[in-house]
Formats: structure tokens, sequence, C-alpha cells
């Protein structure tokens, strides 16, 4: 149901609705030069899209390959928003793309950041929510403490 793939630059406006939920004073120019640092070839992160049949994007998250250890590569996963239809397809499918990650860069160790879930509803702006009538906003909380978008 899910695909997963990258984010560029050229559509980050079609991932811009989903993140200015979480982060809505973030402009969108200021959204589309973060996602271009993260389309770099050296860039820390990276960032995954999944997107349903008709290419509506319901999930974001941010990875990086933490080779500090020498013998135990870790990835890390942090700024998971998502947009999801009742059921668990979304979470199933961000699973199986973490799994995925992991094994193509040889990760034995996943490292979620901490993210606040449904709990954290309240941050975000009633005309936001009521725009997703029927749906279940998922976000986290760890850009904000990272500065990189402020």
């Amino acid at each position: 149901m899910f695909m997963a793939r990258g984010l560029t630059a050229a559509e980050a406006h079609l991932a811009y609705p989903l993140v200015s939920c979480r982060y809505p004073t973030l402009s969108l120019a200021l959204w589309t030069n973060y996602v271009s640092t993260a389309e770099r070839e050296n860039a820390p992160q990276r960032l995954i899209c999944l997107v349903d049949q008709r290419d509506r994007r319901h999930a974001i998250l941010a990875y990086g390959v933490d080779r500090s250890l020498p013998e135990r590569a870790r990835l890390r996963i942090a700024h998971i928003a998502t947009f999801q239809l009742i059921g668990d397809a979304i979470h199933r499918a961000l699973h199986r793309t973490i799994e995925e990650i992991a094994t193509t860069h040889a990760c034995r160790e996943v490292y979620v950041e901490t993210w606040t879930g449904c709990d954290d509803v309240a941050s975000v702006s009633r005309t936001c929510l009521s725009s997703q009538a029927g749906r279940v906003l998922t976000l986290d909380s760890t850009i904000a403490p990272t500065g990189v978008l402020n």
C-alpha cells in the first residue's frame, strides 16, 4: 500500500503540508533548503517519504548511519511525522522501511530518537487538525531541540 522513496528538493512542496502541521511557522523556503541539504551525497541525514498509490505523502522520516563504533553500525531514525488512515498499515510500512534501510547499511542496531506520538497533538494548530478530518496525526518532537529547522 505504501512505497518508500527518498525525498528530493524538487518535491519538497508536496511533503510541506505534512511538515507544516507540526511546524506551522516553518516556511516552504526553509523546508526546501533543509531537504536540499539532506539530498547531498555527504549529508549526515537522509529523508524518506512513504507515499500511497495516488502519490500522496503519508509519512516522513530522517535517518542517518552512526559508524562511530568500529564493528557496529547503528541506524538513527528521527523526525518522524505521519498522517495515517485508520489501521496500522502506515506503522507496518514504517517498520518495513526501517528494516530495509538497516539491512542496506549493515546496521545491527536501530535507535529511534524520542518522540511523543499522538499525545503531542495539542501542539498542532486546530486548523491543521480540522483539515485532516478522519485521520490520526502522529508527530515527533525531535526537530525543535536540534535547531536544524529554526
